[in-house]
């Protein structure tokens, strides 16, 4: 006899139907009042405990469940997904998302190939970049290690990775290898959920990862494109393959859009997107984060839930417990909702997650072969963790609508918290709300309770309490990485046997396709009638008269410019100071904006400005601005010309001035703080190649570098801001040669620099100095580093010497990352023009640095500023006198024992860290 067509005719689902009414009769509290009954409903394994006595189900429930398992085929269904069966039938696919953390030597067919090696490849794979990532090897365009990850993805690409990223945030174990770490979601195409994302990050410091199988979702690619965008409006083009990875198949795409296909991360067809989050999709950002070694507990943690699911018996198998009374609660009983209710806030995102991987998977109204359904399958999925859900929605859940609830709490807190005096610890307090809410649900209070405790009579209606609300409970030893995987998994499995039971295909999405495809339409009519002047056509009345409101309000972002939430490096307030401040002083007019002859409006001065903005921050040609600017290669060209000018004289003489007083006083307490009491920055020479250098000079200008470059020598402090720049020496000159020829030097001989007192290790100095490396020579005004130390603490000193000593290098790749104009070789004929390029870089560059520190994006405020070290102004005004102050600076005895001291203080500040 053949198989009915739907579970529904079998003579076990009938069964089943014929026994609501024996239940309907029954009340919890009768039925919890059986003792054998609630010990008979539990189930337990590797730690998970499954309670679910307060389900409106009796042990017979249970036992016709299992025989309406037997007659769905459920045990042989199982088998089928995971022998590599092509149970998605409609798509042809089969369904491994088990092979993703299965054991290294699992053996798991597809088309009759293991796929358990192809999976273990790209494990390693995520494994040995993150590796390279996490320990600063992998750098971005500027040199800097990575230290923020925005992982691009949209459904299963985003919901399960942000579930684990969020469960893990809290985890002891997890958080502290995350520490100084950032990983951010962007999913929503909605312009404002880019900008959180990228909120307070630096391009120079991010990686992006594109989750996108085919490199095709519209939503997930026009985000890519955006961020991308934000990355090379900072860095330049080129820092793409730096700052892009991508999680997907389609490598012909993926390199098109300037990733390294050899920094893509593959997985399969095999992999829905909402049973992804165990593939790289979200191994390889939460591995970025957190490290591989607590991912891999999160995938074994998966396995040991898959293993149970395929070998225990049903009655012990939680999934398979969990899924068919669901079954029975939505078929039978007629509960179309489900709450997922996590008793801890680390859990905060798993009902958001479930959501999309019930919902999209058994949200079908036919069976597998195409049979409508004659009865409900499918549930309502929502929840929030408690205790907050109890100030949202239990109201409607005690005294509205039956809605069956799952209650999950964890034994060990990740984040324990006990207050002297108070009766119960935090963690205890939030559990008490555990115990008692399902209780609540099931026992109620009658109209007979009140009235013993003397409730008004009017009252009674309102406070009564029906009860009989069914609900099972999970509590859990703890929440690492390992349970979290056993929780995804758990709940996996549990929508899967829903599937197998009611017959329907649980991993195809047909539902999603129709919405995209009207979405389509309405993209074509937004670009004619924004680009075109097009009207509204094609659409129903109501469609139509939305389009048309929408569509007459002018966008706040104009359709032929790009809009991002940075403008080159520096915010809009700034740039805009910079082009008033040079309208203000514009006397030859060259930047005002006139009409010609015919009375034609000339260009704006925000298009002869940005023009050279964009020339100097992305290093474009002057042809290239063309595009945005809509202004001649020429005229370009010229406005970036006289824009350097414009900045250098107006705002050069407060951005390129020495330290005054307060400079001083600021620097020398950041550097007692850091140990180098006196330090007043660092120093170093950036070269910069001449590409257009004329022939006859080359000699003059060829350094080691082999090139002709000419040479920026400059002294940083920690907030990056340049002092004493000093630019156009032939790159033949090496540093020291530079520092003869020094102004900061020279005014220091001559007494023109603030002098300083301050006294270490017993031992008083009247000279501030510079850290600074090898070549410099043994002054009183250069501290070195020690080449060998042979101590902990001379290693201990010339670690921070080290450290400290970094601030100009890294002043010289933020210059370069935010004027991409001085990273490239310079390709001027005139030695003057390019002397104004880097001048100008180098003023705006202060500039941001002072906007930033002025804004608290960075702090240099120490407790005790300035206690050990005074400043004073002297100058040397006879011949005598400056030719003391020279010998004191070049005195070799002076130099050694400065950096003596400084061993001893560093050691005495830092020694124990």
């Amino acid at each position: 006899m053949a198989s009915p067509a739907l579970i529904s005719d079998t003579d076990q689902w009938k069964a089943l139907q014929a026994h609501v009414g024996a239940i309907h009769k029954t009340h919890l509290r009768d039925l919890m009042s059986d003792a054998d009954r609630c010990k008979a409903m539990t189930a337990e394994f590797e730690g998970i405990y499954l309670d679910y006595s307060r389900q409106q189900a009796t042990t017979e429930t249970v036992d016709k469940l299992f025989k309406l398992a037997e007659a769905a085929k459920l045990k042989e269904k199982i088998d089928k997904m995971f022998n590599g069966d092509k149970i998605n039938s409609t798509e042809n696919r089969s369904v491994l998302h088990v092979a993703l953390r299965a054991p290294r030597d699992a053996v798991i067919n597809s088309d009759g190939v293991n796929v358990v090696p192809e999976v273990w490849a790209v494990i390693d794979k995520v494994k040995q970049f993150s590796e390279t990532f996490r320990s600063g090897s992998w750098v971005g365009a500027t040199g800097k290690p990575l230290t923020n990850v925005v992982s691009v993805g949209i459904g299963g690409s985003f919901l399960g990775p942000l579930f684990v990223h969020t469960a893990l945030q809290t985890d002891p174990e997890a958080a502290e290898s995350a520490k100084g770490r950032q990983l951010r979601f962007l999913a929503n195409v909605d312009p404002v959920d880019v900008a959180r994302s990228i909120k307070d990050l630096d391009p120079e410091t991010t990686l992006v990862v594109v989750v996108s199988k085919t490199f095709t979702t519209a939503e997930t690619m026009l985000n890519a494109r955006t961020i991308k965008e934000w990355i090379v409006s900072s860095l330049g083009p080129q820092a793409v393959s730096k700052h892009m990875i991508a999680v997907s198949t389609n490598l012909k795409l993926v390199k098109e859009f300037g990733i390294d296909p050899n920094n893509a991360f593959a997985f399969w067809d095999w992999v829905g997107g909402r049973y992804s989050v165990c593939s790289a999709v979200g191994v390889l950002p939460l591995s970025l984060q957190y490290g591989f070694p607590i991912v891999q507990k999160f995938l074994e943690g998966a396995s040991s839930i898959d293993n149970h699911f395929r070998t225990s018996s049903f009655e012990k198998n939680i999934p398979v417990l969990l899924g068919l009374l669901s079954v029975w609660n939505v078929s039978f009983l007629g509960y179309p909702a489900r709450a997922i209710l996590p008793y801890s806030q680390a859990l905060e995102k798993l009902a958001p997650h479930i959501q999309q991987l019930s919902m999209e998977s058994n949200g079908k109204g036919v069976s597998i072969d195409g049979v409508r359904l004659p009865y409900e399958a499918g549930e309502i999925d929502f929840g929030e963790p408690g205790t907050n859900g109890q100030h949202s929605f239990y109201q409607l859940i005690h005294q509205g609508r039956v809605i069956p609830c799952d209650f999950i709490g964890i034994i060990k807190s990740q984040q324990p918290v006990y207050l002297k005096g108070e009766t119960v610890s935090n963690h205890d307090e939030l559990m008490s709300n555990f115990f008692a809410q399902p209780d609540a649900l099931a026992y109620g209070k009658t109209p007979e309770q009140l009235r013993s405790e003397n409730v008004s009579e009017n009252l009674i209606p309102h406070k009564t309490f029906q009860g009989n609300r069914p609900s099972l409970s999970f509590l859990l030893s703890s929440l690492s990485a390992y349970e979290i995987g056993q929780l995804l998994s758990i709940y996996e499995h549990r929508i899967a046997v829903q599937g197998f039971v009611w017959g329907i295909n649980s991993f195809d999405q047909w539902g999603v396709e129709l919405g995209k495809s009207l979405a389509s339409q309405v993209r074509k009519q937004l670009h004619a009638s924004r680009m075109e002047g097009k009207p509204v056509e094609g659409f129903n009345p109501s469609s139509a008269s939305l389009l048309a409101r929408y569509l007459a309000v002018e966008p706040s972002t104009p359709y032929d410019t790009t809009v991002l939430p940075k403008v080159f490096r520096m915010s809009r307030n700034l740039f805009n100071r910079i082009v008033n401040g040079i309208l203000e002083h514009d006397y030859e007019g060259y930047f005002t904006q006139t009409r010609n002859s015919a009375g034609a409006q000339g260009l704006h001065p925000l298009q002869k400005m940005t023009a050279a903005m964009r020339m100097l921050s992305y290093g474009i040609a002057a042809d290239l601005a063309d595009e945005y600017i809509r202004s001649a290669e020429s005229t370009n060209l010229e406005s970036c010309k006289k824009f350097v000018i414009k900045v250098c004289e107006v705002f050069g003489d407060k951005y390129l001035r020495s330290p005054n007083a307060e400079d001083t006083a600021r620097l020398l307490a950041i550097g007692e703080e850091r140990g180098f009491p006196g330090m007043l920055g660092s120093i170093d020479c950036m070269h910069w190649a001449w590409k257009n250098c004329p022939k006859k000079w080359h000699g003059m200008f060829k350094g080691h570098v082999k090139e002709p470059t000419m040479i920026l020598e400059a002294v940083a402090s920690q907030d990056l801001w340049i002092w004493h720049s000093f630019f156009g020496l032939p790159g033949s000159n090496n540093d020291l040669n530079v520092l003869q020829r020094s102004p900061v030097f020279a005014k220091l001989a001559g007494g023109e620099a603030p002098e300083v007192n301050y006294s270490i290790n017993g031992h008083q100095y009247t000279m501030g100095y510079y850290l600074a490396d090898g070549i410099y020579p043994q002054w009183a005004t250069f501290v070195k580093t020690i080449p060998a130390p042979d101590t902990q603490k001379k290693k201990k000193f010339a670690q921070m010497q080290e450290a400290a000593r970094k601030d100009v290098e890294r002043a010289f790749g933020v210059l370069q990352a935010r004027f991409a104009i001085v990273r490239g070789p310079a390709k001027g004929w005139k030695r003057k023009e390019i002397g104004d390029v880097m001048t100008a870089c180098v003023i705006m560059h202060n500039m941001i640095v002072e906007e930033e520190r002025d804004n608290g994006r960075q702090s240099y405020t120490y407790d005790g500023m300035g206690e050990k070290v005074t400043v004073s102004r002297t100058y040397a005004e006879e011949l005598s006198d400056f030719l003391h102050m020279h010998h004191r600076i070049k005195n070799k005895a002076d130099h050694s024992q400065l950096q003596r001291d400084l061993v001893e203080n560093i050691w005495q500040k830092f020694g124990n860290q």
